[in-house]
């Protein structure tokens, strides 16, 4: 797939000046985070992933604020749906608890049942479930079955199926997977400070992709 040069323009320049991101670890962010890591490493650890993206999603998604409810039914920490829990088992997301627990199995369940696939790395596999988590799984794939009918990488979110999503979808969900890994990135850069003595995760990271 060769883009006309037209379009490359446009997703370049799209693509930049989009992330002038909220720093996630103000003073009063920090507090906030602390208060809430013993939920996100209990649910994180439960489900085998990284509770610092955890972190990052709960930081997109609410700001770290549990009390925050989106205009539609998504509510909470980690403004998950009502259907979206109930397809891993959980039925009260209105307290913290319930709420990190869905969003953690449910991140869990999206990456097992799409994108466990040996042929996507870790750096992209992070980027397809937080896009998942955004738009649906099912929409994600189709978008990857898209991207490989054109000839793109379905394996490959960044500058590969992420094209298509802006194609459909608008900028929303690749600054979506943006502002969630830079959140990461900033999160793991901090992390011996935000663990404490605490015993330190092993578990696989959001690689950085290089900055657009």
């Amino acid at each position: 797939y060769q883009a006309p040069a037209g379009e490359d323009f446009a997703f370049e320049q799209a693509y930049q000046g989009q992330y002038q991101l909220h720093y996630p670890l103000a003073s009063q962010d920090r507090q906030r985070l602390e208060k809430l890591r013993p939920v996100l490493q209990r649910c994180a650890q439960e489900q085998g992933m990284d509770w610092l993206n955890l972190a990052a999603l709960a930081f997109k998604e609410s700001a770290l604020d549990p009390s925050v409810k989106s205009g539609g039914k998504a509510t909470g920490l980690l403004q998950i749906t009502p259907s979206a829990a109930q397809r891993v088992g959980v039925d009260n997301i209105h307290n913290v608890d319930g709420n990190v627990l869905a969003g953690a199995k449910y991140l869990a369940m999206i990456k097992r049942k799409y994108f466990s696939s040996p042929k996507v790395n870790e750096r992209e596999r992070m980027a397809f479930v937080m896009a998942a988590y955004n738009l649906g799984p099912e929409r994600v794939e189709a978008m990857r079955a898209e991207a490989k009918r054109r000839g793109l990488n379905p394996n490959q979110w960044f500058f590969q199926v992420e094209r298509i999503a802006m194609e459909q979808v608008g900028m929303g969900v690749v600054s979506y997977v943006n502002s969630v890994n830079k959140y990461y990135l900033a999160f793991d850069h901090e992390r011996d400070s935000l663990e404490g003595p605490a015993a330190k995760s092993r578990l696989p990271k959001i690689v950085s992709k290089n900055n657009r």
